[in-house]
């Protein structure tokens, strides 16, 4: 059976069991007398021992949050200590401690701004790789693209991938983890996104091709038997619009987004 560890009173030791109980003077109790079988094995009161770690343990975490504002000093503790200590002896010392606080608030932020300097340098680099890579990624998605579309309405993708990729812009989205980061939009040679049509939808890379395919300049890179020659080219409009004075739905396809709504405005749509 099991030993209860103390008795408060010698009267309540079972009579088979005394002798295996001796008197602690401290608390008056009688304890269970153990073999000292190795160090550190003892029936004792662990209470008080309990309640010193608890305080060690708060004391500790106070430690730990008080330390958090100091981490990013740059400093030593020694150091932060004596600048602390030569503050003090000045407020005592009633010196002038406005000028010496100044002081050493300008060494506190020199000593933030190296920090900051050589975190910017270690890094550096690695942001000038990775945006070297996402310019070299998106300029092979648009290659990609751009050589499906003029393979598909039988173009030679060496002779029109070059002429049109300035044509294709690639927008990259916050979160690469999204199904579809990357869009692609046509753009004229200022940059503005083109419209296909009256509807106002953005023109398509592929519509940028078939638009290609009726360009005198690029026709001859496409199978003569698939290409009807003639027309404008990428990025602008065909001229200021028909005999009538309005623009053909051809012509109105090749509008920028800005060119079509000032064509709207003139009414020569």
């Amino acid at each position: 059976m099991a030993l209860d560890a103390f008795y408060e009173a010698e009267a309540n030791i079972p009579e088979a069991l005394k002798e295996h109980y001796v008197k602690n003077d401290a608390s008056g109790h009688f304890i269970l007398a153990l073999n000292q079988a190795g160090d550190g094995w003892a029936v004792e009161n662990v209470n008080g021992l309990k309640s010193a770690l608890s305080k060690q343990q708060e004391r500790a975490k106070k430690a730990e949050t008080v330390l958090k504002g100091f981490s990013d000093l740059g400093m030593e503790a020694s150091e932060i200590t004596a600048l602390n200590e030569e503050l003090t002896a000045l407020r005592a010392g009633g010196g002038d401690v406005d000028k010496r606080v100044t002081e050493l608030q300008r060494q506190v932020d020199a000593q933030k701004a190296a920090h900051k300097s050589e975190v910017e340098k270690s890094v550096a680099p690695h942001l000038q790789r990775s945006t070297a890579l996402e310019k070299q990624l998106t300029q092979t998605l648009v290659d990609h693209t751009l050589d499906a579309m003029i393979v598909k309405h039988k173009g030679e993708p060496v002779l029109l991938n070059r002429a049109l990729r300035d044509f294709v812009k690639v927008d990259v989205a916050e979160d690469l983890t999204a199904d579809n980061p990357f869009s692609f939009s046509v753009v004229d040679s200022d940059g503005t996104p083109r419209i296909k049509s009256a509807d106002m939808l953005p023109m398509s890379i592929e519509e940028l091709v078939v638009e290609a395919k009726t360009n005198e300049q690029f026709a001859r890179a496409f199978d003569a038997a698939d290409s009807s020659g003639g027309g404008g080219h990428p990025g602008a409009a065909g001229g200021d619009g028909g005999s009538n004075g309005k623009y053909t739905p051809a012509q109105a396809a090749s509008l920028s987004q800005a060119d079509y709504v000032q064509a709207r405005k003139d009414n020569k749509i």
